[in-house]
């Protein structure tokens, strides 16, 4: 990693973007062949607008091999469709709660809100 580089276990976090490969696993293991279902929920917090992932983002992930579930929808404060996170490789949710059931890990911009945590 460059200097000024942030190592966020299992990935490293850089001015240039984010590495899924990721550091080796803890104990010497190698995080090839490891992927990951990644869901993305809509942000409810008031004037939230943002959203976790973006198609661009999207495509990246599911490049590395990982799989991406987006609720329908989540893209709407930043003008993206579903259908442009299903075209970037993402399978849309038909709710937050199908996203948080399904999903290894969820990317927000926001904290979870106690509603989503309860899910």
């Amino acid at each position: 990693m460059a200097q000024g580089d942030i190592e966020c276990w299992p990935y490293a976090l850089s001015g240039a973007g984010f590495s899924l490969g990721g550091p080796a696993r803890p104990g010497g293991n190698s995080w090839e062949g490891w992927t990951m279902l990644v869901g993305v929920a809509k942000e409810i917090k008031v004037h939230e607008y943002r959203v976790g992932l973006t198609p661009q983002s999207v495509r990246e992930v599911t490049h590395h091999g990982h799989s991406v579930i987006v609720e329908t929808n989540a893209g709407v404060g930043i003008g993206r469709t579903d259908a442009n996170y299903e075209a970037a490789g993402a399978t849309i949710a038909s709710s937050a709660a199908e996203v948080f059931e399904k999903a290894e890990m969820i990317v927000k911009v926001k904290e979870p809100q106690a509603i989503e945590c309860a899910m």
